[in-house]
């Protein structure tokens, strides 16, 4: 983003997102930042009504305007809430910049002189370091004394003890949650595993999950199409084999009833799905921002990185999925929303047929992703034996979620089983008495 883009959004922002914060345009920004007396005009009108203690809105800044308006009009139309935040670091890192050229610049200008002496020009360097010593190069905003932030902490460790209600996301499996304690609101979440094992059917079932809470999710889905995500939720809501969806054997009486309540349901659920398969990781951020605001969704779900990563710009892959990584963090920490990324697992050359257990040192392509996440879920599953025979069915079916980072708690695995039919994941948990759970020793 360019600084002439980002001073007009902005403004163009301030004047028509009532969603803005802005004593913190106040505080982050100043006058001086920006090029053009229209721009400054727009901040003298705030900070007078923040001062005035005037509740400040957009309709707020028109009236004080006057007869300016005409000259903003053209603003109005290219402001974008989801690179406001990215404008004011793009107008701030301009300005600093800015600075320094004039500090050095005027400096230099100095040493033109051709009888310079050595002491002369060791004089100028020394001015440039004390005046850029002088110079506020970083404004921090984030750095508070811990006394000040006691009252608050306190205050939000009260809210905690008297919710009613869960804090944070629950994925809807019991033992998930009571490792997790709630996912909380900007946490960035991987799920790993190797390619087959069941990590996209996994994430639809938490998806699933959440919508029965009455929550609603965004997926964005780089693999499957709308018509197979459906089928693979509606297969897990009524127990139908996932195949009776995509060949010619009829559906039974009970089973188009037990479609119809299921299509009833996510029909009037809180879904959002972009399958889009060219989409890169600016549209996934803006995309997020819009429906967030205009939607109450709950969490992101995005499958998978390494699709993702392909779309960006670049021919290293490492730097690429290192870039998508980062900013998917950063979507869950400036929109208080869990985000959720799919990824694959290298196969190790000694684990040929999948006995081996995945590791978070094996994610493909990129440790950024070990290193951004706040919890690591890697999924296991036995698909073939020693000898390279498939594996029975039954032993197929055991998954084991292992936590292989978690930043608020401890590591830990989760037994669970997979229907391979409907592609429903079951925790051990909820099974019903008398079924066989998953053994201790089921997976070395």
């Amino acid at each position: 983003m360019i600084y002439k883009d980002a001073e007009s959004i902005i403004i163009g922002t301030l004047l028509s997102d009532d969603t803005v914060d802005y004593e913190q345009f106040l505080e982050e920004v100043k006058p001086e930042y920006f090029t053009l007396k229209k721009y400054s005009r727009i901040y003298d009108i705030v900070k007078d009504l923040y001062d005035r203690g005037v509740t400040i809105s957009p309709e707020a800044i028109h009236l004080n305007l006057n007869n300016h308006y005409a000259d903003y009009v053209d603003l109005v139309d290219v402001y974008d809430i989801t690179l406001y935040k990215e404008a004011i670091r793009t107008l701030k890192k301009g300005y600093y910049q800015k600075k320094i050229r004039e500090i050095v610049a005027s400096e230099m200008e100095k040493l033109q002189d051709e009888e310079l002496k050595t002491s002369d020009i060791v004089l100028a360097v020394n001015n440039i370091v004390q005046q850029l010593s002088d110079f506020e190069l970083v404004e921090d905003n984030k750095t508070h004394k811990v006394g000040e932030m006691i009252m608050s902490y306190l205050e939000a460790l009260d809210k905690t003890k008297e919710a009613t209600t869960e804090n944070g996301l629950m994925t809807g499996f019991p033992s998930i949650d009571d490792i997790t304690c709630g996912i909380g609101g900007n946490m960035y979440v991987a799920i790993g595993a190797q390619s087959g094992i069941g990590k996209s059917s996994f994430a639809l079932n938490i998806i699933r999950n959440l919508l029965h809470q009455g929550k609603g999710a965004l997926l964005f889905s780089l693999e499957m199409s709308e018509k197979q995500i459906l089928n693979r939720l509606i297969a897990m809501d009524t127990k139908i084999p996932l195949k009776k969806f995509k060949n010619k054997e009829p559906f039974s009486e009970e089973e188009y009833k037990k479609i119809g309540q299921a299509i009833q349901f996510y029909k009037d659920a809180n879904l959002f799905i972009n399958t889009d398969m060219t989409i890169n990781t600016e549209e996934i951020i803006s995309y997020t921002a819009q429906i967030k605001k205009k939607h109450d969704i709950n969490a992101v779900f995005v499958d998978h990185i390494g699709l993702l990563g392909q779309n960006e710009k670049g021919d290293n892959m490492r730097l690429k999925l290192n870039y998508v990584s980062r900013n998917m963090k950063r979507v869950a920490k400036e929109l208080d929303i869990p985000v959720f990324i799919l990824t694959q697992v290298n196969r190790d050359s000694s684990d040929q047929y999948l006995q081996k257990r995945p590791s978070i040192s094996r994610i493909k392509e990129t440790k950024s992703i070990e290193e951004d996440a706040d919890i690591v879920m890697m999924l296991h599953r036995i698909t073939k034996l020693d000898n390279g025979n498939i594996a029975p069915i039954e032993e197929q079916k055991k998954v084991i979620v292992y936590f292989d980072k978690n930043r608020d708690g401890q590591l830990d695995e989760v037994k669970m089983l997979f229907d391979l039919e409907s592609q429903e994941f079951i925790d051990y948990k909820t099974l019903m008495p008398g079924y066989e759970i998953i053994k201790d020793d089921l997976i070395i």
